[in-house]
């Protein structure tokens, strides 16, 4: 048309791909907004329950017949992970309805039933027994309401604001105030216990974490928390979990409640509040949650509850020292003698530069900055003169110690149980210490099982523990873990030689150590070496005790065990990736692993996936540049064979994690 014309257009686009990745700069700049619709998997259980009861309504309206369901199965809906959306979830929703018509088409409703399912959420969750295959009580679709069950939640919180803020001015009547409040989130816990489906598997994780963090605190402050403290604090998560978006607006609006109350709760359960947020930091490190208000009310008066008196030191001890482990020892060994976890631990590798020892430093400060005074035992070197690092913080008192050993940290630890100021402490330290010695001339050494991995030392340690339990207990031999890549530099220069008799070394990857026998991980498990261990550990034992230890190895070193033990991940679905993973890998490789490295492969990955699950740091691996230079076709297959588990639990998979499963390859 040769006419000019205006015209007033809105574009709107849609894509499943990232608009930053895909589309040009210029593009990019002249779109003024921008929306990001959530995933399913992103969405709440809420948000979930009420997709599925809609694909019933219309799979309902399309049939022309009701449908029926029980809880059970409409539970296992909800909570499946799909990996293709909303557009998964109804066609699985589809799919059920056609089982279904199929099996009693001539009824006037369609009742469905856990078999009724897609082979895919059935494999997916536990319901092995059959008697769960059938549910006889069963609701109709069109009955069902996605109730917004945050506003049962918030009517408790309610109730709990409420008689906190009349009682808490009422401070000679704490025993009543105390029964009054707990009967109220007793109350609340009941209906996030009883009256609320969960999905079993995600709880189990959240409580197994809980369980670390609170068995922590109950160490390091001497505390008691009720028995099921884990159970119904998990729930309590789950919930806010599932309803965040109302609970917070509930808590914006009573903003000004909570200030008042907090700034009164801080003056009458000082010491409660501090380990109350402690142990609500710790939560929100590992499992990502908000801090709530509510929440910090909930576990402080838990913990008054069952401790009448929580006293707090005013004093913090944290132990520097060079060398794997080296700090951690000598703080385990000293909070254990002491009975309480007065020290933290920072190791300081020996190519750690001193800059990131100060930042590692001030971070677990900075964790700890509810004490008034905090003393830093160092060793050696560069280490005594980091106290002079440390005078932009505010209102901490610190004193540094050196040469720390592990004696000057139990003596140090004991005065700070007993509440010494720092001053008198470093006073006493340095007046007392001194220096004995005494030579020991052919002295025979203890004999000793080197267990190691390229994980990290917990890991090892929990390798070390079901070993210990599969030993009788006539055997007399030190079980103790030691760093793959200490063992890896050092060689037989590594100390453990020099302080045990060491029979052999057992681990998930060889140090190759001359003169010492390696005995892999993946062949105690398969018992493939059983004859090597009967010579190693059974020379003057009889032939019951070996069977004994025989039985034992199977039971506690079962693959299904072991996984399950090392991590929190759900052991059939992370064995399933895993094992698909492995044979992909072959095909590409154009290989046929061996049963061992199969097997080593299953566990070495299980653990790198928790690892990359739970965020925590991995291992470095030596010449990573040349690696990834040189071995770019294996690091392709890898991630091609992996892309199962990097999408199914949400990671990224690093090249210094591909370059020890090559590790594996190679020595196949």
């Amino acid at each position: 048309d040769s006419n000019k014309r205006d015209a007033k257009v809105r574009l709107i686009f849609a894509t499943t791909y990232n608009p930053e990745e895909v589309l040009l700069k210029t593009l990019l700049r002249r779109i003024p907004i921008i929306i990001n619709l959530p995933c399913i998997f992103e969405r709440t259980i809420f948000e979930k329950e009420e997709f599925v009861i809609q694909f019933l309504k219309q799979e309902s309206e399309r049939i022309g017949k009701d449908i029926l369901l029980s809880d059970r199965l409409l539970q296992l809906l909800i909570n499946y992970d799909y990996s293709g959306n909303v557009h998964e979830l109804k066609n699985f929703i589809s799919i059920t309805c056609a089982n279904a018509l199929h099996s009693n088409s001539n009824k006037n409703s369609l009742e469905l039933y856990v078999y009724h399912l897609p082979e895919n959420i059935i494999s997916s969750v536990k319901v092995m027994d059959k008697n769960n295959y059938k549910d006889n009580s069963l609701i109709n679709v069109n009955n069902i309401k996605a109730s917004p069950r945050s506003y049962k939640i918030t009517e408790f919180y309610n109730e709990l604001l409420k008689v906190s803020l009349e009682y808490i001015d009422q401070n000679e009547k704490l025993d009543q105030y105390l029964n009054t409040i707990f009967n109220v989130i007793k109350r609340y816990f009941d209906y996030i216990v009883y009256e609320k489906n969960y999905s079993d598997y995600k709880l189990k994780s959240i409580e197994q974490i809980l369980s670390q963090i609170s068995n922590h605190c109950i160490d390091k402050y001497n505390i008691l928390l009720p028995g099921n403290f884990n159970f119904v604090i998990a729930r309590n998560i789950y919930s806010k979990m599932t309803n965040g978006s109302y609970i917070n607006r509930w808590e914006h609006d009573h903003f000004l409640e909570f200030e008042t109350l907090l700034k009164k709760m801080n003056r009458y359960f000082k010491d409660e509040m501090i380990i109350s947020k402690e142990i609500l930091e710790k939560i929100n490190n590992l499992l990502d949650v908000p801090v709530s208000k509510i929440d910090e009310l909930l576990i402080l008066y838990i913990i008054k509850y069952f401790n009448r008196k929580v006293q707090v030191n005013k004093t913090r001890g944290i132990i520097i020292c060079h060398g794997y482990s080296t700090a951690s020892s000598i703080a385990d060994v000293a909070n254990r003698l002491i009975g309480n976890l007065i020290f933290d631990a920072i190791d300081m590798p020996l190519e750690c530069n001193f800059e990131e020892v100060v930042v590692a430093l001030k971070k677990t400060i900075i964790l700890n900055q509810h004490y008034e005074e905090i003393i830093i035992l160092v060793d050696i070197g560069s280490l005594e003169s980091i106290g002079d690092t440390l005078s932009d913080i505010p209102n901490i008192n610190i004193g540094v110690i050196n040469n720390v050993s592990t004696g000057i940290a139990i003596d140090v630890g004991m005065m700070i149980k007993q509440d010494v100021s720092m001053i008198n402490i470093l006073n006493k330290v340095t007046q007392e210490a001194k220096i004995d010695f005494k030579a020991v001339i052919n002295q025979t050494k203890e004999k000793a099982i080197v267990f190691t991995s390229e994980n990290n030392i917990e890991v090892t340690n929990k390798i070390i523990a079901l070993f210990e339990d599969s030993l009788p207990n006539s055997l007399n031999i030190h079980l103790v873990s030691v760093d793959y890549l200490e063992l890896l530099e050092n060689g037989k220069n590594c100390e453990i030689f020099n302080s045990y008799d060491v029979v052999f070394i057992c681990g998930t990857l060889n140090p190759n150590i001359s003169d010492k026998e390696y005995i892999a991980l993946e062949d105690v498990i398969s018992f493939n070496k059983g004859l090597k261990l009967k010579q190693l550990l059974f020379k003057n034992d009889d032939e019951s005790t070996f069977e004994l230890f025989r039985q034992n190895i199977i039971k506690n070193f079962s693959m299904q065990n072991l996984v399950e033990f090392l991590t929190i991940l759900n052991v059939d679905k992370v064995l399933s990736l895993v094992q698909e993973s492995i044979f992909i890998l072959q095909d590409k490789l154009k290989v046929k692993f061996t049963v061992k490295t199969e097997i080593g492969l299953q566990m070495h990955i299980c653990c790198l996936v928790e690892r990359l699950v739970t965020k925590t740091p991995i291992a470095l691996y030596s010449e990573l540049d040349s690696f990834e230079k040189n071995h770019k076709e294996f690091i392709n297959y890898v991630k091609l064979s992996f892309s199962n588990i990097v999408e199914h639990y949400r990671v990224d998979l690093p090249v210094s994690e591909i370059a020890w499963i090559h590790d594996y390859v190679s020595n196949n």
